[in-house]
């Protein structure tokens, strides 16, 4: 009896094991079959295509392998456009979050456009692009030429990053160069030895480094910015493109966008912080402008009254120092009729110097915060976007200015963010696939 339970029990034992490896290997053929499932048997590539498809990669996708012609998309597409002969090609770039990454790539997508139109004259020729590839391949059309002799722009998930300039006054102006003295002279140096203890066996040398820098940028930070500035604007400014032209599809809940619209709150907390107050010392001096005029009316007895009252509360503070009675009536008198005396004076002058040099200062002081959200700005918008971001008011939307033609994806059921994220979802879904087929064919 004992020799027949050891054997029901290693029975039991092997059918458990077995059935084991049997949902292992199900479960990996169907993870196999799920990723091919997509995939339609085609012709070989034709050397006469009728369509010719450039597929660009987004942001840090470089080795993306869904542009390949032999991946998923490529393969449906042929299969949906049948009966026309269609070939794909993949355009890869750095795929570095930068304006001017984007910038280069476009213009060497353009080149490889320029070679297609060459090799296939009698083509109809599309460009699709994913995520920032969207606007790569608008970038291309910068080229007339080009932009003529392409049949249409698919984007999938692209958000589309637009601005406008901040309005600027002379405290933005006084701002640019006080905030990064302050930052570099004593925040930066301060957070470093904070940081790294062994750097205070050179303590000296890093805030003599840092005074410098902020020297530097005391001097050189405003021009700086603004030819930075327009830098970007000119490479961020799209081509006129005929609306017809572009498909624009988008998907729902798309990580990527949540998170440019995230960088678009802090953007305007930025405008908060920067531009209020700047604002409001622009209107105060505006007021003191008004008040200037009225004053200048009576310059002359203005002047003598004060430089009376000065002189004898001079006399008045002398003989209380002497008295040892050092924080007298008369020394308050002397103090208070001194800043009467400065106020006067800076309305006298009708530029207010004295309230811009002050309200600069204070600004500049308020804005040193602000490179703690530039430095959080940087991660979903690029650095270049992040420190133009001073100048210009920055947001990501779902479509340039304009009016344009807009599929909008709701998958069926919520997808598993462990397998697949929703920024990347429409190049796998057959029903935006089927829109583009739909799209391409009415525009043959």
């Amino acid at each position: 009896m004992e020799y027949i339970a050891i054997i029901l029990i290693v029975i039991g034992f092997l059918a458990y094991f077995s059935a084991i490896l049997t949902a292992l290997v199900v479960v990996l053929f169907s993870r196999l079959w799920k990723k091919n499932e997509h995939v339609f048997q085609t012709d070989e590539f034709d050397n006469n295509p009728d369509i010719v498809i450039t597929l660009v990669h987004g942001t840090w996708a470089r080795k993306s392998k869904w542009i390949s012609p032999n991946a998923a998309f490529s393969s449906r597409l042929r299969y949906l456009l049948k009966p026309c002969s269609v070939i794909t090609q993949e355009f890869r770039w750095s795929g570095r979050n930068s304006i001017s990454a984007r910038h280069q790539a476009g213009a060497e997508l353009a080149h490889q456009l320029e070679e297609n139109l060459e090799k296939w004259p009698e083509a109809r020729h599309f460009i699709i692009g994913h995520s920032h590839g969207g606007a790569v391949a608008l970038k291309s059309l910068t080229n007339s030429n080009i932009c003529d002799q392409i049949d249409g722009v698919i984007t999938l998930s692209t958000p589309f990053i637009l601005y406008q300039a901040r309005a600027q006054n002379i405290f933005h102006t006084a701002s640019l160069r006080v905030a990064p003295f302050i930052f570099m002279s004593t925040i930066l140096p301060s957070v470093l030895l904070y940081l790294f203890q062994i750097l205070h066996r050179v303590e000296p040398a890093i805030y003599l480094f840092g005074f410098f820098s902020g020297v530097w940028f005391l001097i050189v930070s405003p021009a700086y910015f603004k030819k930075f500035s327009a830098k970007l604007m000119e490479r961020l400014a799209l081509p006129t493109v005929s609306s017809e032209k572009v498909l624009i599809l988008r998907g729902t809940m798309d990580e990527a966008l949540l998170a440019l619209n995230a960088a678009q709150a802090i953007s305007f907390s930025f405008n908060a912080i920067y531009s209020f107050p700047a604002i409001l010392l622009q209107q105060a001096l505006e007021r003191v402008s008004i008040w200037s005029r009225a004053v200048l009316r009576h310059e002359q007895t203005i002047n003598f009254s004060l430089f009376t009252m000065w002189w004898l509360s001079l006399l008045l503070a002398i003989w209380s120092a002497a008295n040892n009675n050092i924080f007298s009536l008369g020394i308050f008198v002397f103090l208070a009729v001194t800043f009467i005396w400065i106020v006067c004076r800076s309305l006298l002058n009708d530029g207010a110097e004295g309230g811009k040099i002050l309200g600069g200062l204070l600004v500049g002081v308020v804005s040193v915060p602000l490179f703690a959200l530039l430095s959080i700005l940087a991660i979903p918008l690029g650095y270049e976007l992040a420190a133009a971001a001073i100048l210009l008011q920055v947001s990501a939307e779902p479509t340039p200015s304009g009016r344009w033609i807009v599929w909008h994806w709701h998958p069926d059921v919520s997808l598993n963010p462990l397998e697949k994220l929703s920024h990347s979802a429409l190049y796998d879904d057959q029903s935006a696939s089927l829109q583009i087929s739909d799209f391409i064919r009415s525009r043959l």
